[in-house]
């Protein structure tokens, strides 16, 4: 049985959110899917730092593949096929967000940070998907730190999407 979530006028920002910084994406077959984003006229412009991940951009769009080895990722992959595993809400403050979020009967979940890597906030998505909670953005984000970037620049993070899916047909 969920927790009563309060009711809150239609204006009303509990959590704080301010867009999204990311979706990250997986596949069984990761080529693929870096095809599809190429196609749809995103550009690979980092790679973590130490994993087996990519950022995509376009505009201010950020995606990202990941393809780690026995990670959530590749579990999630194996259950759903190309899908959407992760997704990143910007918010003000991660801890206020998600202690309210568990108040309200999430299930908070590890991050599995290696080391030398931040702690991201995140909450157990449908599915067994992820949702972070990021509080740093913009000139701040937190993809400089986890990322090295090609020739092509810095990372400079913002989100803008009208919709999102949670999985792919590739």
């Amino acid at each position: 049985m969920m927790a009563s979530i309060p009711s809150h006028d239609l204006w009303d920002n509990p959590l704080g959110t301010d867009g999204f910084e990311f979706i990250e994406y997986t596949s069984p077959n990761a080529t693929e899917l870096a095809e599809l984003f190429e196609r749809l006229g995103f550009t690979a412009i980092a790679r973590h730092r130490s994993k087996n991940v990519t950022l995509y951009r376009q505009g201010d769009i950020n995606f990202i593949l990941n393809a780690e080895p026995n990670s959530q990722a590749e579990h999630f992959s194996g259950i759903h096929g190309p899908s959407a595993n992760a997704i990143a809400f910007r918010v003000k403050d991660s801890a206020k967000a998600l202690n309210a979020l568990v108040a309200g009967g999430a299930k908070p979940v590890e991050s599995g940070a290696g080391p030398m890597e931040l702690r991201i906030p995140a909450i157990e998505g449908i599915g067994g998907s992820l949702i972070y909670l990021v509080d740093r953005y913009g000139n701040q984000t937190h993809l400089r730190r986890r990322f090295s970037t090609d020739s092509r620049g810095g990372i400079t993070a913002a989100w803008r999407w009208p919709h999102l899916c949670g999985s792919l047909d590739s």
